[in-house]
């Protein structure tokens, strides 16, 4: 259980993660992903999040390593992009040392609140994955067959509050 939530089963190789440390830096096994849920709406707290930043970037590499991690935000965990192709040429990025953010915002969202962050991308915080299970998941895969490393950075603002995971 997540804050409430059933956590959905995986194949090996899709690591749910939940364990989220204060220095915000992750190893990886090799061909791994690991899912961080995403969430708008949070149970027993009496206000949703209308917004979140999430900066990653690849923590070791070497110049061989150099794109082999990749990040997405799907409705379950591993799953399909919900950035539209488009929007980011395949709407995933390949993670580097220089880092990337993302803004992941409730739809009805003033234009004027949105935060700034290399993407920019609304949301509908109802959404449900598999099994009726509510919210996003934000996906980190490591393509490469060596282990490999990733700084990952939460953080949620709504209704005058503001959390960091």
């Amino acid at each position: 259980m997540y804050q409430g939530y059933p956590l959905p089963v995986t194949p090996p190789g899709v690591n749910i993660r939940t364990d989220y440390s204060p220095t915000f830096n992750y190893a990886i096994p090799l061909m791994q992903t690991d899912c961080w849920p995403v969430r708008f709406t949070w149970q027993g707290q009496g206000f949703p999040w209308q917004q979140v930043i999430i900066t990653s970037r690849q923590n070791t590499y070497w110049s061989q390593q150099q794109g082999t991690m990749r990040a997405w935000l799907s409705l379950n965990p591993n799953g399909i992009n919900v950035l539209p192709i488009q929007s980011y040429r395949t709407g995933d990025i390949h993670l580097g040392d220089l880092g990337n953010s993302w803004c992941f915002y409730t739809i009805n969202l003033s234009q004027d609140l949105i935060r700034l962050a290399q993407i920019q991308f609304g949301v509908d915080p109802n959404a449900l994955g598999d099994g009726d299970i509510p919210g996003y998941w934000f996906n980190i895969q490591n393509l490469d067959g060596k282990e490999n490393a990733y700084y990952l950075r939460m953080d949620y603002f709504g209704y005058g509050g503001q959390t960091t995971q």
